[in-house]
């Protein structure tokens, strides 16, 4: 059996179970017959399952089971004979299964049965009359299935003290009815207590004779006549007459009823004889035939009535077959010579006649042919004999003549020829042979080289002759191979062993004559322009120079006398040469002046180059003199007519650039106080590059007021000369943070010494308030409340560090772990745990480098050393002691998460949003290029206060204009920057204007701003409730459940981690439940849903892989 879920041992292993009861549990598969050894069961239940299969027989061994219920299941099979084994057996129910055959006499021993249920559809056969013997049954139901025959006679024991239902089956008395039932209890009307005779009034008739026939029992009869009889009367009558019309023995079949359906059958038989068939005349038409002839035997046949059957034989080769006229005539074929002896057999009415007769059979004679030999151009005929027989008969495709007597014809063309040969006695047989012909004539060939002209190399060629026997070549030589030195036609005769001719000849040429050759040159002197020349050879045929190259053409790059030797086709030879000079002396070339510096005061210089041909400099100038402003080397290459050239060189100094001045910084990290930067080094004008917001320049000195974090670089320019970026300086100016500093304990009481149980009340101290509502928790002890200390626990000295959380809008949360147990003992705070201000949102660039000092935002009212750990950086950035540093290489919204440990091992805990966006090209002009977020506080429930600091890149020494379309007017005021905004305007539009440049930047505000709400511990949740189906989302869309809005405006908006809108949709009148279906066509990894009203917002992230 197998379930929904899976089994880790048998069920038949557990031998001391006394019930087992599975009803109901969708089980399929087969009953397993390992439960036949659980001896001591009692009590087996598995109805209503899937069970399919068989019943195992090995369940009869269970003898002490009192009850076996295994109904509305889908077994099959026959009922097994041993279940009638389990003599306890009290109730057995197999109802509603797909169980067939017969209910099995062996029930009938269960005589402890109080209930038997076996409507299952499909069972047959008889009820068996052991049933009877069930005298304790209270309920017997059999109803439902296809039972036959009658009541058994001993069920009417059961009859007034057992509900017995036989309900549709129609093959029982009254279809089983409980009419039918009744009938049977009260009056043994169709019960199986009678019995059917049946008799004949003499038991031997002749054919054509009567008899009557009789029979006892029952109460209707239907009577049946054999194929041999005929019944005169009623078949429905107990007494009936019947005339044989055939002999032989006829058996006779009556069915007796006994009420309904309930019947026995009964048969007598009578034997009907007939007269013996005769036969005369038995002969055939002729008295001799020959072996394989065909004949016809004929007979006249008396006493017969109908069909009758015969065989015809001569002793080995029976013909057997049915008649029914009196003048038998049959054929056969002769198969054996000599005196034949033949005989027919007749039988009809199981009696019979036979007759033989002789036939003289003539063996055929035994032939032969034979041809005098084959045909051929020197054969033309040939004579055929044949023999075996008196007359002789040919036929054949080229029959010349024929003697029918001696057995002799002459032929002249080759094929299959036969002859008939006949006996003294008449009888015939023939022979065939095959005359052959070899006419074929003569195939002349002849075998010569693969040319047959003769050449300067080739001076004789060797001919062969094939294809014969002998050769006759035109000079009469008679040898098959013949040499010739001389061009002409030669012909050869062939002869065949058929005698047969052919004549065929070749042709052979000549060729002899010297080739013509000669060398074409492109040039025939070397020059630097032309290092190598081209040599042409002109001719028909292969070439080889001395250089040993076989081209028609080759290119040489040194001077001498070359030759070229031409070989025609026929192998004669020709040469001749050619001879190569070579011109290439190089030019003479300078450059002046001698030595060349650039100043700021001369920021140019003129060389000159000196010398005849042409000139190319490798600033690519084709003149002799060029005009230089950079430092470098500068080379100019000379060409004369003969293309050889000359390379002269010059190197320009430079004494222009100017060092980048020195930065140094009155602190790289505070909290809430101003950085300044002083420029050294520079005796011009200073260049100030700030990035992450600007700040105040005066004189040699830069200084940032406002919190963020910042690069500052600074260049110099004296004149025409202007000095590279000095390194740039990351600068951090810390704002304030939320945090629980220590807790105060009130007091604690010891109130259960047997469970360690306390009862403690305690004050937490805060630092970085912003005025809104404090939310306190307890993790796992105490739910949200944001009511005042202090608060009152009831702790188990199992547990004595407890984890406190606050909450407060416009803040990060702060977390404290307090050792109670330690200050209910001591009556103070042996060691407070570490303290954080909260560490604000950062926001940097890739590819910059970047720190964050931790001590800044983190101490420990003890004064010992703390031990930092964090997760959530980004790639390129590195925790190292208490510093975080690094360049980050990836962009995107990071929350990172910092935990600082004292040596008690007690610690504090903080978290604060990375944004890292990517660094800008290097700006050709000025540019906003991110925003820092400096606080958020919640000002109700749709309305925020935000103050940010804008970042830019391409600043110059001008002031900046700035403004935020529609919210706020330009100022030049260096920032940050507060404003009041709403949660369904997520979006913002900066624009800053600094000289004639404008820069615009869309700041997703609210994705940076708002933390996720908060529900304490057992408060049911109110208001906006969002619900994403399904994440990670899968597929191109995500669905959105929302609840708590009813009859308000819904917007919701998909971003990605850069602020970039995927997706918005609004729903102008919420209902109480809505789904939403939110395309997503593109974005991948982690996506902000931002879903809000006009009161209340929520954000969640998805993951889209």
């Amino acid at each position: 059996m197998s379930g929904s879920g899976s089994q880790s041992f048998s069920l038949g292993s557990l031998t001391n179970l006394q019930t087992l009861n599975l009803v109901t549990n969708q089980l399929s598969d087969s009953i397993p017959a390992s439960l036949g050894n659980l001896t001591n069961l009692q009590l087996l239940y598995l109805l209503q399952n899937q069970l399919s299969g068989s019943i195992p027989a090995s369940l009869s061994a269970l003898t002490n089971l009192i009850s076996l219920i295994l109904s509305n299941n889908q077994l099959s099979g026959d009922i097994p004979a041993s279940l009638g084994n389990m003599a306890n057996l009290q109730y057995l129910e197999l109802f509603n299964n797909q169980l067939s055959g017969s209910i099995p006499a062996s029930l009938g021993s269960l005589t402890n049965l109080l209930s038997l249920r076996l409507n299952t559809k499909q069972l047959s056969g008889s009820i068996p009359s052991t049933l009877g013997s069930l005298t304790n049954l209270t309920l017997l139901t059999l109803s439902d299935n296809q039972l036959s025959g009658c009541w058994p006679a001993s069920l009417s024991a059961l009859c007034g003290q057992t509900n017995m239902f036989f309900t549709n089956n129609s093959g029982l008395p009254g279809g089983g009815s409980n009419a039918a039932l009744v009938a049977f209890c009260n009056t043994g009307q169709g019960s199986d207590a009678f019995v059917a005779t049946a008799s004949a009034s003499a038991p031997t008739v002749t054919v054509g004779g009567v008899v009557s026939l009789s029979t006892a029992g029952g109460t209707s009869y239907s009577w049946i006549a054999p194929a041999g009889a005929q019944l005169s009367n009623p078949s429905t009558a107990n007494v009936v007459s019947a005339t044989l019309t055939q002999a032989g023995l006829q058996t006779f079949t009556v069915v007796v009823s006994n009420g309904g359906t309930c019947s026995q059958t009964a048969t007598v038989s009578v034997t009907a004889s007939g007269v013996q068939p005769t036969i005369s005349g038995f002969g055939t038409t002729v008295s001799v035939v020959c072996v394989g002839s065909p004949v016809t035997f004929t007979a006249t046949v008396g006493n017969v009535s109908g069909s009758y059957t015969y065989t015809l034989t001569n002793g080995g080769s029976p013909l057997t077959g049915n008649s029914s006229s009196t003048a038998f005539s049959q054929g056969l074929v002769a198969t054996s010579s000599g005196n034949q002896s033949y005989s027919l057999i007749i039988r009809s009415n199981d009696l019979s006649a036979s007759a033989t007769t002789s036939l003289m059979v003539n063996a055929l004679p035994t032939p032969s042919l034979q041809a005098s030999g084959t045909l051929s151009c020197a054969i033309t005929s040939v004579t055929l004999t044949a023999s075996g027989g008196s007359v002789y008969t040919f036929s054949g495709p080229g029959l010349v003549s024929q003697n029918g007597e001696s057995g002799t014809a002459v032929v002249n063309a080759a094929g299959t020829y036969s002859v008939t040969v006949t006996s003294a006695g008449g009888c015939s047989a023939t022979a065939t042979t095959l005359v052959s012909s070899d006419t074929t004539a003569a195939t002349a060939t002849i075998l010569a080289p693969a040319s047959t002209t003769l050449s300067c190399t080739t001076t004789s060629n060797s001919l062969t002759a094939t294809g014969g026997d002998t050769y006759h070549w035109d000079d009469n030589s008679a040898n098959a191979i013949r040499t010739v030195t001389e061009s002409g036609t030669y012909s050869v005769t062939v002869t065949a062993s058929s005698g047969c001719t052919a004549v065929t000849n070749i042709l052979v040429s000549a060729d002899q004559n010297a080739p013509q050759v000669s060398i074409a040159a492109s040039s025939t002197v070397l020059t630097c322009a032309n290092p190598s020349v081209t040599l042409t050879a002109n001719g028909t045929g292969s070439f080889r120079w001395n250089t040993g190259s076989p081209e028609s053409q080759i290119s040489v790059s040194s001077s001498g006398t070359y030759s070229v030797t031409l070989t025609s086709l026929s192998s004669c030879t020709a040469s001749t040469s050619i001879m190569v000079s070579v011109d290439q002396t190089a030019p003479s070339v300078n450059i002046s002046p001698s030595s060349a510096t650039l100043t700021c005061a001369n920021p140019s210089v003129t060389l000159t180059a000196q010398g005849s041909g042409v000139f190319r400099w490798n600033t690519g100038s084709v003149e002799s003199q060029i005009n230089v402003t950079t430092p470098g080397l500068y080379s100019v290459t000379l060409t004369n007519g003969n293309g050889c050239s000359a390379v002269a060189t010059r190197t320009v100094e430079s004494s222009t650039n100017l060092p980048a001045p020195g930065l140094l910084a009155s602190a790289t990290s505070t909290t809430n106080q101003p950085i300044s930067v002083t420029a050294s080094g520079c005796s011009g004008m200073l260049n100030w590059f700030p990035q992450g917001g600007t700040g105040q320049a005066s004189g040699d000195v830069y200084t940032f007021s406002q919190p963020g974090n910042y690069t500052l670089s600074a260049s110099c320019t004296v004149e025409s000369c202007s000095s590279p970026q000095a390194s740039p300086l990351s600068l951090q100016i810390l704002p304030g943070g939320f945090a629980i500093t220590k807790v105060t304990m009130v007091n604690c009481t010891l109130i259960d010494q047997a469970r360690g149980s306390y009862q403690v009340r305690f004050t937490p101290q805060y630092v970085g308030q912003n005025g809104n509502l404090i939310s306190f928790s307890v993790v796992n002890e105490m739910p949200a409340t944001t009511a005042p200390a202090p608060y009152l626990l009831q702790l188990y000295n199992d547990n004595p560090v407890i984890t406190l959380v606050a909450n407060q809008a416009g803040n990060p949360e702060a977390r404290f772990s307090y050792n109670w147990l330690a200050s209910c003992q001591t009556g103070n705070n042996p060691n407070s745990p570490p303290t954080t201000s909260g560490i604000p949102n950062q926001t940097i660039l890739a590819g910059q480098a970047y720190q964050l000092q931790l001590t800044n935002y983190f101490s420990d009212p003890d004064g010992q050393s703390l031990t930092f750990s964090a997760t959530g950086l980004p790639a390129g950035l590195n925790l190292n002691g208490s510093l975080i540093s690094g360049t980050p290489s990836t962009t995107g919204v990071l929350t990172v998460s910092i935990t600082a440990l004292d040596p008690g091992s007690l610690s504090a805990q903080t978290s604060f949003q990375l944004t890292v966006n990517p660094m800008p090209s290097t700006p050709a002009g000025f540019t906003i290029v991110g925003v820092s977020t400096v606080s958020c506080s919640v000002l109700s429930a749709g309305l925020r206060r935000v103050t940010f600091t804008p970042q830019y890149g391409g600043t110059d020494s001008s002031p900046i204009s700035f403004s935020v379309v529609n919210e706020m007017v330009a100022t030049t005021n260096p920032g940050p920057y507060s404003l009041n905004l709403y949660t369904d305007n997520p979006n913002i539009t900066l624009t800053a204007k600094q000289g004639a440049s404008t820069a615009s930047y869309v700041y997703n505000w609210l994705s940076v701003c708002n933390p996720p709400a908060r529900v304490g511990s057992g408060e049911a949740p109110t208001g906006l409730q969002v619900k994403v189906l399904g994440n990670p989302v899968e597929g191109n869309a995500v669905e959105v459940e929302i609840r708590g809005v009813s009859g308000q405006a819904v917007q919701l908006n998909l971003v990605d981690m850069q602020g970039n809108l995927l997706h918005q949709q609004r729903l102008e009148e919420a209902a109480s439940l809505e789904r939403v279906i939110l395309p997503i066509r593109t974005g991948q990894g982690i996506l902000l849903l931002q879903v809000h009203t006009a009161k209340e917002h929520q954000q969640m992230k998805l993951l889209r892989p």
